[in-house]
């Protein structure tokens, strides 16, 4: 299994585990303390700690209705932090039309860029 699906349900474990979110007919939502862990690290991602905004796209992706426009800018900044993998995964973002405008020459620099960060699943094509 690639390392960002262990670590998305690292984060959706320890979201149920911690009482964060909730399974509601087939939808995770957040819970109040989910909302305010949410809330911390939306303040972190503010203040340029990138992997808080990693961890904060991912936990937005598993949420039923999260803003892909969001955790586009939410992996921007982690990937403009240089974390290769939230480069990775906002490529894939890019190459799909996930959150905004499609655009595969965008994707491709981005899979470079993670690459160049130490993924190495993107440095032999994994990512796409």
């Amino acid at each position: 299994m690639k390392r960002w699906m262990l670590n998305l349900l690292s984060i959706l474990v320890t979201l149920l585990l911690t009482n964060a979110c909730d399974k509601q007919e087939d939808k995770i939502v957040l819970t109040e303390e989910g909302k305010e862990w949410v809330a911390a690290l939306k303040d972190a991602c503010d203040d340029g700690k990138a992997n808080a905004c990693m961890d904060l796209g991912l936990t937005s992706l598993v949420q039923e209705d999260s803003d892909r426009k969001k955790e586009r800018e939410y992996f921007t900044k982690a990937c403009d932090g240089g974390i290769g993998k939230a480069c990775a995964i906002l490529a894939m973002m890019w190459n799909d039309g996930v959150g905004g405008e499609k655009d595969p020459s965008k994707s491709n620099q981005l899979i470079q860029r993670a690459c160049d960060l130490g993924d190495s699943e993107s440095c032999s094509g994994g990512s796409q």
